[in-house]
């Protein structure tokens, strides 16, 4: 299974073909692009099909037959599923857009990123612009 989001982004990478017994009973892997993207962002992120279905409040089942594509998420459980695996919507259902980052990476990004969002709406720009400054001036040289 492919883990770059570039070789996910057409349906076509993965191709919707029957399971094994052919037939009007077989099912069919309707979203199999779709569930590969949610395998692979849900395994960036280091969870289980366990832990995405506490979060979103279905069975670890249910996660597994949306990753294989034999079921396909309601949108209410889609906009879940972005929100707890750091990606958007449109990713999941097109694979259009290279899911961005939008959590801390590291302990330190994760401290500094509950301190911005305690400070209110009007003081957010002085502190873009002294993270700006400072990210963009070089080092003092020691002395």
């Amino acid at each position: 299974m492919p883990d770059d989001a570039a070789t996910l982004e057409g349906d076509s990478d993965i191709p919707r073909t029957p399971i094994e017994g052919e037939g009007s009973g077989s099912r069919q892997r309707t979203w199999a692009a779709g569930g590969a993207r949610i395998r692979q962002a849900r395994t960036r992120k280091g969870l289980t099909r366990a832990e995405v279905g506490l979060l979103l409040g279905v069975s670890e089942s249910a996660v597994q037959q949306w990753e294989s594509g034999y079921a396909q998420p309601r949108p209410d459980r889609l906009e879940g599923l972005a929100k707890w695996l750091d990606v958007s919507i449109e990713w999941l259902l097109t694979g259009g857009a290279i899911p961005a980052v939008r959590s801390a990476q590291t302990p330190e990004e994760e401290i500094v990123l509950r301190y911005y969002r305690r400070i209110p709406a009007a003081k957010r720009p002085q502190v873009m612009s002294i993270l700006s400054k400072l990210a963009t001036e070089p080092d003092p040289k020691p002395d």
